[in-house]
């Protein structure tokens, strides 16, 4: 009816009116304002339907079921006999009570029942949902849920390692009354998820704990790519064609910019800003199929490559369908919908409104449920609260493990329980007064302590150019000149991770624009900066005292010489800066004499507790107590 009157019903749009629905059922907008809320979901594999004990479809959540009365599960709403399908290396099913939230983890189920495939066949038809045939107890017997109730949710399980391991599983929310144990289940959405009338409301209820990380986040050499940009081809299929190339250079994550649909109204250029997502329930159709994606995800992790994709939080394109289905869902400056900074072509969420975070949240499940992404980066994280934060990487990680990371600086209570990684702005802005070639020691000294401190609570992730930046039209190299090399080496060796921009690897110099159809042109053979990329990466792996081990400025006689270490019980690796547009010596206090190699000729040196050292103009030397190989 909606479309007739020329609103487009979106597949998000779809699910938000199902939730307004079940807010009016509930007497009024409870779904905005109700403090109240159920265990969240993991979401359902796909729709699960209900029939009754004479085989018709029995659906409605004013259907109210007895707790041991006949119920059937189909995965169709026009037959009881359509099956639910198990992978081929399943090895059983089961049907299962658990707490919402909880349908995949075995450990976690309240009550069970398995039971075997057909012979030939892994088809579960017409199961059994009677909640009371569950009369295997985990943790809760089905006799007590009966006497409790309480809010669960009821599904089937395809399983391996004799039931513990969970493959696929088909579910629906179900309300238990106490005492009688009568039963209504949530109804579907359209992609087969339970509707959660409490997603979006704030983090009551939920188990918070720390940030969602790994061994990769802190060890790996990041890469940031956007696909439109890095191939002639424009699109995944380019990017997924060099990941060979990556690997050889260390690369052990791939930031991808967005890559959702662009929007077109007031676009800049002739492609348009790809921060202004038209929908960030989908891929930008530009930049190829589902497919192509998953493709590109399989063989970077085929190459030991984490893929992390960049989520638009706090805009989006003029041209999304919420400013014309919700636009009250938007910040206002006067009587108009507030833009961010540089970008009126894009409009302002409003994310003191539960409904907007349960849309935001709605589509970021959906992408962590269909591709096998290893991290989310927000672009303006701070621009949200952090309890918006805390529940959504909840819920992501209740899918499964993802890292997220942050673009811009937050303050201390975001990294208690949703960021394990930020990108250092600090670090771009202290390599832009370095290319002025007039900086301190001093300066460097504070901006390396606070990188010191920091990265011990998230990891850094260090850089010397970004999209912003290159959307200025400046290259590198012209932007830092003779100091990128120092300032590069320098994301190598500071605490934290470095983030290599698409094109350093090979001094691309030409600039990029942001908004119009240009790309990367890769030569043949690589230059002398590829091999560079690749001996800092090395040098990494094989002074591992760089990713674990503390940090100390070191005294030089100079103050335009900067120097520091990073040491523990496995070696040493010392840096020093020339901060100066001209040649310097000065001595640097080393503490003791040794031998140590040098990373540029890997020549081995010994040093004295004081050592003289010349520094070529804008240059910078890196000394380590074990060779890199």
């Amino acid at each position: 009816m909606l479309e007739r009157l020329g609103i487009k019903m979106t597949k998000t749009t779809k699910i938000y009116a199902w939730i307004l629905v079940l807010a009016l059922f509930a007497g009024g907008y409870t779904y905005f304002s109700s403090p109240s809320r159920a265990e969240v979901t993991q979401g359902s594999d796909a729709p699960i339907y209900l029939y009754g004990p004479d085989h018709m479809i029995n659906e409605g959540d004013e259907v109210s079921r007895p707790f041991d009365g006949d119920a059937y599960a189909s995965a169709s709403d026009e037959s009881v006999s359509i099956p639910f399908v198990c992978p081929d290396n399943a090895s059983g099913a089961s049907t299962f009570i658990s707490p919402r939230g909880k349908e995949r983890d075995y450990n976690a189920w309240n009550a069970t029942a398995s039971f075997g495939f057909p012979r030939g066949s892994k088809n579960l038809k017409e199961v059994s949902m009677t909640p009371a045939a569950n009369i295997d107890t985990i943790n809760l017997s089905q006799a007590a849920i009966r006497s409790v109730g309480g809010q669960y949710s009821l599904g089937i399980a395809c399983t391996r390692d004799s039931g513990v391991t969970i493959l696929k599983a088909w579910y629906r929310y179900i309300e238990v009354t106490p005492s009688t144990g009568e039963w209504t289940a949530l109804p579907n959405d359209e992609a087969g998820e339970p509707v959660d009338p409490t997603l979006g409301q704030g983090v009551d209820g939920l188990t918070l704990t720390a940030p969602a990380t790994a061994d990769w986040v802190k060890n790996s050499v990041y890469y940031r790519v956007d696909p439109r940009t890095f191939s002639q081809s424009h699109d995944f299929a380019g990017v997924t064609a060099r990941i060979a190339k990556l690997k050889a250079i260390g690369v052990g994550a791939i930031v991808l910019e967005p890559i959702f649909p662009v929007s077109q109204t007031g676009m800049p250029g002739s492609l348009g800003d790809i921060y202004a997502p038209s929908f960030t329930d989908t891929i930008n159709p530009d930049l190829g199929t589902e497919d192509n994606f998953k493709a590109l995800i399989t063989a970077a992790h085929a190459a030991g490559i984490k893929v992390v994709i960049t989520w638009v939080t706090s805009h989006v394109g003029n041209d999304s369908p919420w400013l014309l289905d919700h636009d009250d869902w938007f910040l206002r400056s006067g009587p108009e919908i507030a833009t961010p900074v540089g970008k009126p072509y894009a409009s302002l969420l409003d994310y003191s409104l539960p409904a907007v975070r349960a849309a935001v949240m709605t589509d970021m499940l959906a992408w962590v449920k269909a591709y096998d992404i290893d991290g989310i980066a927000s672009e303006a994280a701070s621009g949200q609260p952090a309890e918006f934060w805390d529940e959504a990487t909840n819920r992501v990680n209740q899918i499964r493990p993802v890292v997220f990371f942050t673009s811009t600086p937050v303050a201390a209570n975001y990294l208690t329980h949703s960021f394990a990684s930020a990108t250092r702005s600090d670090v771009l802005a202290a390599f832009a007064s370095l290319a002025r070639g007039t900086s301190a020691n001093t300066t460097w000294n504070t901006l390396t302590k606070a990188l010191a401190a920091d990265n011990a609570k998230s990891t850094n992730l260090n850089f010397v150019t970004d999209f912003n930046t290159a959307a200025l039209g400046k290259s590198d190299s012209a932007r830092l000149g003779a100091f990128l090399n120092t300032a590069i080496a320098y994301t190598y060796v500071a605490p934290g991770a470095p983030v290599v921009n698409a094109g350093q690897e090979i001094a691309y110099s030409k600039p990029l624009k942001a908004y119009d159809s240009n790309n990367i042109v890769w030569p043949i053979n690589a230059p002398a900066a590829t091999a560079f990329f690749t001996k800092l990466a090395k040098l990494r792996t094989s002074n591992p005292v760089i990713l674990t081990g503390s940090t100390a400025t070191v005294t030089t006689s100079v103050k335009t010489v900067f120097a520091m270490k990073r040491t523990s019980a496995t070696g040493t690796v010392y840096y020093v800066a020339n901060l100066t547009k001209k040649a310097l010596t000065a001595k640097i206090s080393f503490g003791k004499k040794g031998t140590v190699y040098d990373f540029a000729t890997g020549k081995k040196l010994t040093v004295a507790a004081s050592q003289t050292l010349k520094i070529p103009a804008s240059g910078y030397l890196i000394y380590t107590t074990k060779p890199v190989k």
